[in-house]
């Protein structure tokens, strides 16, 4: 209790996951609710809403229908719905929660939560008669501050900007102590001066919120609550990138937005400090770093953008669809790929063609044929691989084709992960560690067929002197840390994996079992420093299950990264046994030969594309993408 008043939230969920475990055991069920409505109010502070979710139904299902103990799930069910967005299926919880209630500050607490869901769907009066209620139950100094909030915003919505200011900063002033009152006043009282022309002001502002969400943020010392809780808060920092942006202020607004990237991988591999919002970069000394256009997305459910950089320049932001419309594209560009075996080029896709014109056809002035460029891509857009996106044109003699046979593509994570350092010059690999071809520890995870193919494929282009390979029963996760996996200029596995949704940093590589022990964890993978220029997970959706506002996919790919690889080769989607020795005979190859990670990964993709046989259709192909710093 003593962490979770001081917004310590990661550090009380242990305490009080080990407090529901013991009450259980003792039959104590008061004692099982108090400690689970902690536990969720611990999740949905942090933006881990899946947690919360399951805890509900969990601990609704052990206690069971009695009022008092339905109306706190009930309630903290609300609270997690509206911290996510899902405004109208909170409302519907709170109602409920005030049916049960038997307390006046009960009953006060639900309405002020139903006015504060209101403002969001801009219901001003019925967040009015909310907040009225409210009062007429209960009031008290705790809940003093939120109900100036809810006063502010519906003064705001009905353009009473002088009221909304002075309650906004009376808000500020009486939750001092409290940091959502404090965030979420700063950034509406920011966005009032920002619509009436008060610049200056607004800045300040939107400053001063973003300050107390950094502060909050850096406290949290468990990475995958720090992923949570910023994805959770972006939203205050799109809103001031859309005011920056509404007066041409472009520079800055690319400033912040990609403060918001990549924040955790940042602090890992470069910068040991919290992102500044006041930090600025050299953008084009960057693109003439790497030679390449740098395509920079942002994605927002109210406007998207893209900023194009190059080494002459940089390009004032383009407007793109919002997020719902680029979500659902990707979706069914994706399944025509994945699911149906699709093949572009001889059947026409519209969601591929509205893809490539919507985010790369308003870059293709500035983009050379055959030149480099690196794709900095934001929420689903994490999910898609440009290269396969087809180029149709614009008359029957233009070949169609796909977009990977003009440009060579990487993906990079920040602006600011590319300017920490200088990108080495190509050189010939010295050392190669091989992990694969595993003994199958279960039915779950059979024996791949073509693994012990891929693996000699590889083998192949290197000297004995040159390699370690670790196969069979040797393949075990503990072989990772013994073999010395710094010493490696490139690492290879060949394996399954499981991509784990609810908790990235879970996710695993399937190896040989030793006892109980089979899974090479991505969390394991972070904690030992790498300097291989490659690591290739040859393996199902190795690149990662989930992706976060802000950090984007979080999976092997951005674990590696962080253990300090300069490139990671990973499967977006399941990839297919047969195709993967095919696809890495010539990648290996040519990085035998001295070719840089993403030319000899283009160079076999285009060999695939280029045969005459299925492995052609960018199913075969398409998973593997290629993640830089």
């Amino acid at each position: 209790m003593l962490n979770l008043k001081d917004w310590r939230f990661d550090e009380a969920i242990p305490w009080f996951r080990q407090t529901v475990e013991a009450a259980k055991k003792a039959d104590a069920k008061r004692l099982v609710l108090a400690a689970s409505n902690n536990l969720m109010i611990c999740y949905y502070r942090l933006g881990s809403f899946d947690d919360a979710s399951r805890l509900y139904l969990k601990t609704m299902h052990l206690l069971g229908e009695s009022g008092p103990h339905r109306m706190r799930l009930l309630a903290q069910m609300g609270n997690t719905l509206l911290y996510e967005g899902k405004i109208r299926e909170a409302i519907e919880y709170y109602q409920q929660a005030v049916s049960f209630a038997t307390s006046g500050a009960d009953a006060a607490r639900y309405h002020r939560n139903i006015a504060a869901a209101d403002t969001v769907i801009q219901d001003w009066d019925g967040a009015e008669q909310g907040l009225n209620k409210g009062r007429s139950s209960s009031n008290d100094d705790a809940s003093l501050p939120w109900s100036e909030r809810i006063q502010a915003a519906i003064a705001a919505g009905r353009t009473d900007y002088d009221s909304a200011s002075k309650l906004y900063q009376k808000a500020i002033a009486d939750g001092s102590k409290n940091p959502e009152v404090l965030w979420e006043s700063h950034a509406a009282l920011a966005e009032i001066y920002a619509r009436t022309k008060r610049f200056r002001e607004a800045d300040d502002e939107f400053a001063r919120a973003i300050k107390v969400i950094d502060d909050n943020a850096s406290s949290i010392g468990t990475a995958d609550y720090s992923l949570t809780f910023f994805s959770s808060q972006i939203r205050f920092y799109h809103a001031y990138i859309r005011s920056l942006i509404a007066r041409n202020e472009y520079q800055r607004a690319l400033d912040i937005a990609d403060s918001t990237r990549a924040r955790l991988l940042l602090q890992r591999i470069g910068l040991k400090r919290k992102p500044q919002i006041t930090a600025k970069l050299d953008y084009q000394a960057i693109a003439r770093r790497f030679k390449s256009t740098l395509l920079f997305y942002l994605v927002t459910p109210e406007q998207s953008y893209l900023w194009v950089i190059t080494p002459e320049g940089v390009q004032p932001p383009i407007p793109l669809a919002p997020a719902g419309e680029i979500r659902q594209l990707v979706d069914q560009y994706r399944a025509f790929i994945e699911q149906r075996l699709g093949d572009p080029l001889a059947t026409p896709s519209e969601a591929g063609r509205r893809l490539f014109n919507l985010l790369v056809a308003p870059a293709a002035p500035f983009i050379a044929p055959n030149s480099n460029v690196i794709l900095l891509p934001d929420d689903a857009l994490n999910w898609l691989n440009f290269e396969t996106l087809p180029v149709y044109g614009n008359s029957p003699e233009q070949r169609p084709h796909y977009w990977i046979e003009d440009v060579r593509t990487e993906i990079a994570p920040s602006l600011r992960v590319l300017g920490i350092d200088k990108p080495p010059a190509p050189q010939r690999p010295d050392s190669l560690l091989i992990i694969g071809d595993p003994v199958s520890p279960n039915r779950e995870f059979p024996a791949l067929e073509h693994a012990a193919k891929e693996i000699e494929t590889i083998q192949s282009h290197f000297p004995v002197s040159q390699r370690s390979k670790f196969t069979g029963r040797d393949a075990r996760p503990a072989v990772y840390r013994s073999a010395g996996p710094e010493r490696f200029s490139l690492v290879h596995f060949s394996a399954h994996a499981v991509a784990n949704k609810e908790s990235p940093l879970d996710s695993a590589i399937i190896l040989s079992p030793e006892g109980r022990e089979f899974k090479l964890y991505a969390r394991n993978v972070i904690s030992r420093p790498l300097t291989a220029d490659l690591v290739t997970i040859s393996a199902c959706r190795s690149a990662g299950a989930r992706s976060y506002q802000g950090e984007g996919l979080v999976g092997f790919a951005w674990a590696f990264l962080q253990a300090g690889a300069r490139h990671v080769i990973a499967g977006l989607w399941d990839v297919t046994d047969s195709s993967t020795p095919v696809i890495m005979d010539v990648l290996y190859s040519e990085l035998a030969a001295g070719t840089s990670p993403a030319d000899a990964l283009r160079a076999a993709k285009l060999q695939m594309i280029r045969s005459k046989q299925g492995y052609r259709k960018p199913y075969y192909w398409g998973p593997f993408q290629i993640y830089s710093r």
